[in-house]
Order: C-alpha cells, then sequence, then structure tokens
C-alpha cells in the first residue's frame, strides 16, 4: 500500500507539472553537453529514452556544444567577484561597518568557495535556461551558506513572475540515506527513494561515465526541504520531508520577510514566467545533424577504407603466389595487368555541410576565434583585436550582469543573515585603507541597512591588449606619467 504523501509533497507534484517543458529542455542540454545525444524524449513516460541501437550502424558523436561551453564558462569566469559596499552615511561609525561588510563577504567568497559555486551556477543556467543561489543557516555554525541550484533541484510555486518574492520554495535532494539519517537523526535509516521518478536512461546518465558497463547504482533518498515566507497573517517556517514524513519543522529562519533566500538568474527572459530559456535548446538541432553527416563519413570510411585491387580471374594463380618482396613479379602476356579500385569520393557540397553546421552553432553560442584566443585572419593591430573581443563578449556580457545582480542579493542576505545570528566575538581582517587590521566583531556591528554592489567593469572579460593600448594612449596624451 502506497504512503499518503504530505501536502508540500502534493505542491510539489503539482508545481512540476507548470514547468515540464524547461525541465525537458534542461535534462536534454544536460545529456548532450556530456556527449550523450543519441536520444529521444518520451512523451508517454516524460523521460528521457536512448535511441534503439542497431550494431551494424555507427552512432557518432562530434560534441562541439561541449567544446564551446568551456570557452563560454571560461570568459564568464575569468575575473572574480569584487564586493562593494556603500555606507548608510557620511560618518566614520557607518564608513567602518560598510568596510566591515565588505571584509565578511571577502572571508565567506574565500572560506566557501564562491567562485566554484559561481561557476556551477552559471553552468546550470545555460543548461536549464534558470539556475539559483540558495541562501541557508548552517545549524552548527549559523553562518550564512550558499549553495547552487538547477532547475531540477527547486521550484517555486506555480504563477509567480518573480520567484524572489514567490510565497513559498521547495528545494529538492538525493543524499545517501546513511547521510540522511546523521544529518536528522533519524532512527532508522531511510529508504532509497530518490530514483523513483527516473528513467533507466537517466540513471546511466547521473551515475555513470561515458562508456563505464557498471550498472550499480547509488543508493540515495529524496529530502524536500520547504520554505514558507511570512504573508499577511500567516507566519511563514520551514520543514524537511522524507519519505512521506515530516522530519523537522520550524518558524521562518531569516531576518527578512520580503523575499524568499534564493536569487535567481534567466539565460534568456520568458515573458511572465519566473523562469527562462537557453540558447542550447537551438544549438541542439544543429548537432543532430552534425552527428549524422559524421556518422555517415565514418560508415564511409569503414566500408571503402580498405585499398581493393581488380585482376582477371586468369590471373588468380599468379596473384596467389605474390609475396611482399622486392623485385621483380611474373606475369602472364595477354593478361591485363591489375588495377587499384578507385574509392567513390565525397562531393563538395557534402563536406561543406559539415563547415556550415559547426559555423551555425558557433553563431548560435558567440564562440568564435576570438572567443578561443586566435586572431581573425588579416587583423594584426591591438585595437581591432580588442573592438572584436568587445563585440564578441556581448552574448556573455547580459549573463554576467544577470548573475552579477544574484550575487548582489546574494551578499545583501547573507549580510543580514550575519547580523542576525552572530552574537559571539569573531576575529576578522579589514583592510582600512593604509594596511590590514585584524579586531574582533560581532554581527551587530554591521549596519541595519545597506546596500551590497558588484561593479561590472570589475567582472566583464578584459583584453589585456586593449589595456595596454588605452595605456599607451594615455602615457602620449600625458594623463599618466612613467614610473621613475
Amino acid at each position: 500500500m502506497a504512503k499518503q504523501q504530505t501536502e508540500v509533497e502534493e505542491l510539489y507534484d503539482e508545481a512540476v507539472k507548470h514547468i515540464m517543458g524547461p525541465m525537458r529542455s534542461y535534462w536534454l542540454n544536460h545529456s548532450f553537453v556530456r556527449g550523450l545525444q543519441w536520444l529521444k524524449w518520451n512523451s508517454a513516460i516524460t523521460r528521457l529514452a536512448e535511441q534503439p541501437e542497431d550494431r551494424d550502424r555507427i552512432q557518432a558523436v562530434f560534441n562541439k556544444i561541449r567544446a564551446n561551453q568551456r570557452t563560454i564558462i571560461a570568459n564568464l569566469t575569468q575575473r572574480e567577484l569584487a564586493f562593494e559596499i556603500t555606507p548608510t552615511g557620511p560618518d566614520d561609525e557607518s564608513t567602518r561597518a560598510a568596510r566591515l561588510g565588505e571584509a565578511i563577504l571577502r572571508d565567506l567568497h574565500r572560506s566557501q568557495r564562491w567562485e566554484v559555486i559561481r561557476e556551477e551556477h552559471m553552468s546550470a543556467t545555460c543548461k536549464g535556461g534558470t539556475g539559483a543561489l540558495l541562501v541557508e543557516i548552517d545549524p552548527d555554525t549559523k553562518l550564512p551558506n550558499v549553495k547552487p541550484l538547477s532547475l531540477a533541484e527547486f521550484i517555486v510555486e506555480p504563477g509567480s513572475r518573480n520567484a524572489e518574492t514567490a510565497r513559498w520554495l521547495i528545494k529538492i535532494e538525493a543524499l545517501p540515506p546513511k547521510a540522511v539519517q546523521a544529518m536528522f537523526n533519524l532512527r532508522k535509516e531511510p529508504p532509497p527513494d530518490a530514483h523513483s521518478g527516473l528513467a533507466p536512461f537517466q540513471h546511466r546518465m547521473l551515475h555513470q561515465s561515458w562508456g563505464a558497463n557498471n550498472s550499480t547504482l547509488p543508493a540515495l533518498t529524496k529530502v524536500l526541504t520547504y520554505y514558507e515566507r511570512p504573508m499577511g497573517k500567516k507566519k511563514g517556517g520551514f520543514q524537511v520531508i522524507i519519505d512521506n514524513k515530516v522530519v523537522q519543522r520550524g518558524d521562518w529562519p531569516y531576518p527578512f520577510t520580503d523575499r524568499l533566500p534564493i536569487a535567481v538568474s534567466r539565460e534568456t527572459v520568458e515573458e511572465n514566467q519566473w523562469w527562462g530559456t537557453t540558447y542550447l535548446d537551438d544549438v541542439r538541432k544543429v548537432q543532430v545533424i552534425l552527428n549524422g553527416i559524421w556518422s555517415g563519413i565514418a560508415e564511409h570510411a569503414k566500408e571503402l577504407g580498405t585499398i581493393r585491387a581488380l585482376f582477371p580471374a586468369s590471373a588468380e594463380p599468379y596473384v596467389e603466389e605474390m609475396t611482399d618482396k622486392p623485385g621483380f613479379q611474373p606475369w602472364p602476356d595477354g593478361v591485363d595487368i591489375p588495377e587499384y579500385l578507385e574509392q567513390p569520393k565525397l562531393e563538395n557540397w557534402y563536406e561543406s555541410v559539415l563547415d556550415r553546421a559547426s559555423m551555425m552553432i558557433d553563431d548560435i553560442m558567440g564562440v568564435h576565434d576570438v572567443s578561443r584566443g586566435l586572431a581573425p585572419p588579416n587583423i594584426e593591430s591591438g585595437s581591432g583585436l580588442s573592438i572584436l573581443a568587445e563585440k564578441d563578449a556581448s552574448p556573455t556580457g547580459r549573463l554576467i550582469r544577470e548573475t552579477a545582480r544574484c550575487w548582489q542579493e546574494v551578499g545583501t542576505m547573507c549580510l543580514q543573515v550575519y547580523e542576525k545570528t552572530q552574537k559571539k566575538e569573531r576575529t576578522i581582517t579589514v583592510d582600512a585603507g593604509y594596511g590590514p587590521e585584524r579586531f574582533p566583531h560581532k554581527g551587530s556591528d554591521l549596519s541595519k541597512e545597506f546596500e551590497v554592489n558588484i561593479p561590472v567593469d570589475e567582472i566583464e572579460p578584459r583584453s589585456r591588449i586593449g589595456m595596454i593600448q588605452q595605456a599607451d594612449k594615455m602615457l602620449q596624451m600625458g594623463l599618466i606619467q612613467s614610473p621613475a
């Protein structure tokens, strides 16, 4: 007999129906980036499924997507995050509180490896069109903890246009049963029920390497964490659901009530929706064509790659006596000399389709020679390369600004949590302008109101050649002086 679902599980099952399209795109894009590209979407079970394998045919994968995706992520994360806090007033106390806030964010940035989280967040945004940063409170240290989430790992109330101001949020995790038992002090080990909603192909995609034959799946337990912010007469709170049971519940743990503890980024904005779309949806179609053409070429090479010779049937005894020793070979008079069979050649137009498909993928993803560090022909000046690099980075520029906005909100939420939870003195290093200074502080030393900002100029990719040219021009104009 099936266990009765909790109210949170019913909310989750109903909400997933509203994002089935974006969820389908995420799983397909995730598979394509990993190189699993001979697949289809089974509409009957709403799951991914592999194409039937024909051992007599070649299913080649020329993974252009992954190569370009690495270039895009490298450009997006070329420069580290830099936080600035505007003082709330001109007095020394406000300035000190602002500098303390910057030092706290730098400390969290270093200790929690925010640059790694930033890369995971951008990767999830590119794959599913939507990615999120969730701020949670560590149960032991009470420090804010940032987690990156893909579209498959969180959901908000359907109908919300803004995910941050939705009424509730559900985080979905799949953890080892023993870890779940230890985290929530459960009497017995929970069942491994995290695979119940996945198709066999998704099992292999998530838990096996490409080409691996190991079919053993790790035991994982589904954990749902529900956050509801206070609205009207409802006080809000949180719940943790494991195995159709509420194992933990509590009051709203955050100092803010006007939003959820999440910042959501969208690769391409979708009107009237809290989720977005991504360029990978268009790239997949071209990638399928590219794989089909390469598979045809591979089959052509397999069948016709061996050189064959033609000779008359009457000369067969002489052919059998041939050896690979250098020298002369006797041949009967009046019998045609053997000749090689000329293999059929690919037409030029067929080969040109490969180049066109590759160029189309590059155009959709915004990756060209300049993105890869290669200089286009006939352009040698630093100014020309700088202009091309700036234009080439325009597709990724919006995503940089979008994720910067998320990190600004994350920084604000982290300081608000820090100000509320850190009651004991902690020592931190603050740059006071004349060198680093270490001094003890409490969360109450922070200002009640502050504005966290990430200057876009500090995180956008820069052309080193362009910076050198600009400095040289400023030197010639007398705006700067050469160091002695």
